[in-house]
């Protein structure tokens, strides 16, 4: 899995970000969970200045057999996908992280999908994390 385009996501985000209306919901969908987080920040507090409520579903790219590159170690993985989750939680924005393992159709569909990722949550393999 890769983004194909040459256009960044987080640059989508501010070009198009001020034309959300006041009040309503933006969903970022992100192929990855190496965001620019510095990046991403004013960004979401821009939103939130706005009363938009923000959701971020992000895919561990490096979860999905790499065609193109090596893949992050599982150790890498990992931190990226707590580090973004414990980011979205210090500004109540809800997200998700999704992987190879999950099953995408029975996720997706899910009402509690994006109802605080940061809390326990049994990875694929049955381990317990905590993000924050």
């Amino acid at each position: 899995m890769r983004q194909e385009g040459s256009t960044d996501l987080l640059e989508l985000v501010e070009r198009h970000g001020p034309h959300v209306p006041s009040r309503s919901i933006a969903v970022i969908l992100s192929g990855t969970t190496a965001l620019d987080l510095e990046r991403l920040g004013p960004r979401l507090d821009a939103f939130a200045a706005r009363r938009v409520a923000v959701a971020v579903l992000a895919v561990e790219a490096d979860s999905f057999l790499p065609i193109d590159r090596l893949a992050s170690s599982v150790e890498a993985m990992s931190a990226r996908r707590l580090s973004l989750l414990s980011f979205l939680r210090d500004r109540d924005v809800a997200g998700t992280v999704l992987t190879s393992d999950d099953d995408l159709p029975a996720m997706l569909v899910r009402a509690d999908l994006l109802d605080a990722p940061w809390a326990v949550r049994a990875t694929p393999a049955d381990r317990a994390e905590v993000a924050g």
